[in-house]
């Protein structure tokens, strides 16, 4: 079920204005308000109709810039290499075609973390890999 969109919503809106001055209007025909009040309801139902038309455009507004920025957000490859690491780490098959020119790009990624001080690789990743901090099991570390 998908959320309504703006149309929808004014006309939803006008239906229920439409219901509330037919309402009004059988008030006056019954005799049961006078003349004076059901124009002065008629104009109230108008301007709370209006009143619903500014918020629903306000609303609409807002929603769009949100979006924006939250598209914006997700959009940063920091997030982007955190969403992927994290979907690898529930799911490690999906990570079983890499090649190891995108398995040293991922390696280079996380040895550059402020708090990650080398990355253990494969000998072809350490060597694809253009940080010296990504390196092989058997390489030599100096202290």
């Amino acid at each position: 079920m998908n959320l309504p969109n703006q149309d929808q919503v004014l006309a939803s809106g006008r239906h229920v204005i439409t219901f509330m001055g037919g309402a009004v209007t059988m008030f006056a025909a019954l005799h049961l308000i006078t003349g004076g009040d059901a124009t002065s309801a008629a104009n109230a139902l108008n301007q709370i109709g209006h009143g619903f038309s500014e918020v629903v455009a306000g609303v609409g507004t807002l929603i769009g810039v949100a979006s924006g920025i939250a598209a914006a957000l997700s959009a940063n490859p920091l997030i982007q290499l955190f969403k992927g690491a994290k979907a690898v780490a529930n799911d490690p098959a999906l990570a079983k075609n890499a090649t190891v020119a995108q398995q040293a790009v991922v390696a280079t990624a996380i040895e550059a973390m402020p708090d990650v001080q080398r990355v253990i690789a494969s000998p072809a990743v350490a060597l694809a890999s253009p940080s010296p901090g990504v390196v092989s099991p058997t390489a030599k570390v100096s202290a």
